[in-house]
């Protein structure tokens, strides 16, 4: 590669520009390899070169397809072609230099206006689509709740009553429950899609506190909601038997209950029979 900084273009320095007629000749193929060269070098690192390059390819491109669809039967002068391809050339040499902002004011003034803005509202309905898609894969697959929405909370209460209380459902109101799916950014929740779950299960004395909720996928994942119940009973049944103590198991499903899970149940994916634990409604509002 050649070193820009030594790069010696007649009548130039390495700080201007390369003059048109070179500019025609590379774009027609009729420079000396080494000046082809320099040329390529320089065009590296110029954009306004770069962009006069780009015009007169553009319009050997234009000119070869307009010269194709006018062919019939009899072919011209093998010299007819090329004469009237380096007239414009030339034409388009001899023209100044038209700034970007110049290009986008004719394009906004001319016949695609109407296809600009209309491509310009394509692009915002495709980042608008791929956002939504991106807000619903983060949303549906969020198997953990988010800590600083859902940290957890309980009630003060002893293993004595937490064992004595009778098992009762408990139902969080369906105006709780829309500003829980709303702080987790869920327009519109698909019904039966999710549970309106305690991170800390009330029969493990969990409190009926928004800081406590969170909407859990109910069949995405093997890690579902039903998952879930069948570990609140099971650390539920090891709390009443002294095997652990409340406290623990309050930290256990707060801090990870898939992980959790895999320490009580002592496997590394969900019991088969667990898959489909039928103990909470799901949310149907």
């Amino acid at each position: 590669m050649l070193n820009q900084s030594k790069l010696n273009l007649p009548g130039e320095n390495h700080n201007t520009h390369i003059p048109e007629p070179d500019l025609v000749m590379a774009a027609n193929g009729e420079l000396s390899s080494q000046r082809a060269a320099e040329v390529r070098c320089h065009l590296d690192s110029c954009w306004n070169c770069r962009t006069r390059m780009k015009q007169l390819e553009d319009a050997i491109t234009g000119f070869v397809r307009a010269h194709q669809e006018s062919m019939e039967n009899a072919l011209p002068p093998a010299d007819c072609p090329r004469a009237l391809l380096k007239a414009q050339l030339a034409q388009l040499a001899a023209a100044p230099a038209a700034t970007r902002m110049d290009r986008f004011a004719d394009y906004l003034q001319g016949g695609n206006r109407l296809g600009w803005v209309g491509g310009a509202m394509a692009a915002i309905a495709l980042v608008l689509f791929f956002t939504g898609v991106k807000q619903v894969t983060d949303q549906t697959y969020r198997l953990t709740p988010d800590p600083q929405l859902t940290p957890g909370a309980t009630l003060n209460v002893s293993t004595a009553e937490v064992c004595a209380a009778a098992e009762t459902p408990h139902m969080i109101p369906a105006s709780v429950g829309r500003q829980v799916f709303d702080h987790y950014g869920i327009d519109r929740p698909k019904p039966k899609a999710y549970e309106m779950d305690y991170l800390i299960a009330p029969e493990l004395g969990g409190a009926d506190d928004p800081r406590n909720f969170w909407p859990q996928p109910t069949g995405t994942s093997e890690w579902n909601a039903h998952v879930k119940d069948a570990l609140e009973d099971q650390l539920h049944k090891l709390v009443c038997e002294d095997k652990i103590t409340l406290a623990t198991a309050q930290h256990d499903i707060s801090t990870n209950w898939i992980q959790a899970y895999k320490k009580y149940f002592q496997t590394q994916r969900p019991i088969a029979s667990h898959m489909g634990y039928a103990k909470d409604r799901a949310w149907e509002y």
